[in-house]
């Protein structure tokens, strides 16, 4: 629906079958985006009590889940202003974000004014903006709310070396690129499997492709909770 601008995609459920592979992807939006795309004023939303459910959990080899783009895989700019996703249940084997799933190549991604809440993260190289890299791309965050999502840590998540199923991040579960991060609140995730999760990224084995800038960072633990809790 579009109220007033806004554009509104709710309680619409996104599943693939067991058969899904690994090159295609799910969105609220776009599955899998193959040149640049402009968002503005989104909200891809479920229900606080019953999340909507976009990939699936047991479908083998199935990857690349995101809130609004699923797999990037072509395009030189994407910017998501003014948006938010929340209460989605992200379901994959690997690769699942908040905005976007997975993004190869070396594109301009800038997130403006974003949301991300009440989501709930099934599988490794999970993050709250982006879950895997497979290039190098330049990130703009800025004026960023990562809320009350849980970054799970299943059996059946895909496992590379090191016994690091996870890899899931607050901002990207991959590690690569370059990140301008400004005014960004990370409040109550919950990480549930502290081997190879972190508050913002949760792999970040090649060092050598990674910059990060960032600035006003806050960190607020769940309920309860201290910071010697988070990963």
């Amino acid at each position: 629906s579009i109220v007033g601008g806004k554009a509104t995609i709710s309680g619409v459920m996104l599943t693939v079958p067991t058969s899904a592979g690994k090159v295609g992807g799910v969105g609220g939006l776009v599955g899998k985006a193959e040149n640049s795309i402009y968002t503005y004023n989104l909200t891809v939303t479920g229900d606080t009590n019953t999340k909507v459910v976009f990939g699936r959990a047991d479908a083998g080899s199935f990857k690349n889940v995101g809130g609004i783009v699923g797999n990037i895989t072509n395009g030189n700019e994407f910017t998501f202003d003014t948006c938010e996703v929340s209460n989605i249940n992200l379901k994959s084997r690997e690769v699942s974000g908040g905005i976007s799933g997975n993004i190869s190549g070396s594109p301009v991604v800038t997130c403006n004014n974003v949301v991300v809440s009440g989501v709930t993260f099934g599988s490794s190289y999970a993050g709250g903006i982006n879950g895997s890299i497979g290039g190098t791309p330049t990130f703009n965050i800025t004026n960023i709310k990562i809320e009350n999502n849980i970054f799970e840590n299943p059996s059946n998540m895909w496992e590379g070396s090191n016994n690091q199923k996870s890899r899931s991040g607050g901002i990207c579960g991959d590690g690569k690129g370059v990140f301008k991060i400004s005014n960004v609140l990370f409040d109550s995730n919950d990480f549930q499997g502290k081997n190879g999760q972190g508050l913002v990224f949760g792999d970040t084995k090649t060092k050598i492709d990674l910059q990060v800038y960032a600035a006003g960072i806050d960190i607020k633990p769940i309920k309860g909770k201290t910071t010697s809790d988070l990963p």
